[in-house]
């Protein structure tokens, strides 16, 4: 899964001839903001999955949600299907808008949670938040996770990175 690839729709193609094994989809959050006119500021948001072409049927791309925020595919093994959704949740701003831009996504979410009931789930991508109580954007998702039986796996960060990106000068 691609979290904040930052291309428009019509630069996606990009990712095609990566590898050649591999199909891609992806969906852009750029395309309003390159509508409003001149672009200003850095680029944001987009989502994206790459999957083996080998995998073939045992693979359905579900769909993705109209901000570039979510993309979600289906898999199937041995009988079984997993649900795996790929996110990059909103940064917390400490604005009021920020907890309806959480329930949008955590909204599409429960739609594709409802379409396929009965199956595993596995959410992942850019959180945007620290997985610790004070955090609205964990406890907005605690909440969500508890309705799907969901468990937090930051207890996997065997060395306790506590994050997979890093830059020198934040």
């Amino acid at each position: 899964f691609v979290q904040e690839h930052w291309l428009t729709s019509d630069a996606l193609y990009k990712f095609d001839g990566i590898m050649n094994e591999f199909s891609f989809s992806g969906k852009s959050s750029m395309d309003s903001k390159c509508n409003e006119g001149l672009l200003t500021g850095r680029p944001f948001g987009g989502v994206g999955v790459f999957w083996r072409k080998s995998l073939g049927n045992n693979l359905k791309l579900i769909g993705s949600d109209p901000d570039g925020r979510m993309i979600a595919v289906a898999i199937r093994n041995r009988g079984d299907i997993t649900i795996c959704i790929g996110v990059y949740f909103p940064c917390d701003d400490h604005s009021r808008n920020y907890a309806a831009k959480l329930d949008s996504v955590l909204g599409y979410i429960t739609s594709v949670c409802d379409m396929y009931t009965g199956c595993k789930l596995m959410i992942l991508g850019d959180f945007n938040f620290e997985c610790v109580d004070n955090r609205v954007g964990f406890r907005t998702f605690m909440a969500f996770a508890g309705k799907y039986d969901i468990i937090c796996c930051d207890e996997l960060d065997k060395k306790n990175v506590g994050y997979t990106y890093y830059h020198e000068s934040v």
